[in-house]
């Protein structure tokens, strides 16, 4: 998290004071530097979910470094367009706080910021130099492509809002308190 930490604006420390946060997306960019900025704010614990596990394991080596350890931070790989590992991935947290003997925990919030997309036109682009394209990618090299389809919009809407739907169907049970 080098830099990261530096650039946090001041919290409050005691914002999240007592929450189990739940940080899909928690590997790396946005989610690891959320997952800081809850921990440094008063959370008693964080959920990391992501996708890849040897950078959820990089992610827990670095808070553990600033002092945030294996009490404070949950790493659980999850693909977010899977239903089974959303349900893995809450019953993972809800054994932790048990384990870690959080008594009357707050799962008072839960932070998306797992998402996909894909960034292929919607017509097909042959591939080389295309001038058109530097509006819209910066670049007018492009590798060519045979144009979005719908089985792209669905993994897209699938990862980035079903998802969102049924992992906050899975937790509200709990943050319901």
């Amino acid at each position: 998290i080098s830099g990261e930490l530096e650039r946090l604006p001041p919290l409050a420390p005691d914002l999240h004071k007592g929450e189990v946060i739940l940080v899909t997306g928690g590997s790396r960019g946005m989610g690891k530097a959320s997952a800081l900025a809850f921990l440094m704010s008063g959370a008693r614990a964080v959920v990391l979910a992501a996708r890849n596990p040897g950078s959820l394991e990089q992610a827990r080596k670095e808070l553990a470094l600033l002092g945030f350890g294996p009490d404070r931070v949950l790493t659980v790989a999850t693909d977010m367009a899977i239903e089974s590992d959303m349900r893995n991935l809450v019953g993972k947290m809800v054994q932790f706080v048990k384990d870690q003997d959080i008594q009357k925990p707050k799962y008072g919030l839960f932070f998306n910021a797992a998402g996909t997309g894909q960034t292929a036109p919607m017509v097909p682009v042959p591939p080389g130099i295309n001038p058109d394209l530097i509006p819209i990618t910066g670049n007018p090299h492009y590798p060519g492509s045979d144009g979005a389809n719908v089985g792209d919009w669905v993994d897209t809407i699938d990862s980035n809002l079903t998802a969102n739907f049924v992992l906050l169907e899975l937790m509200l049970p709990y943050m319901k308190g």
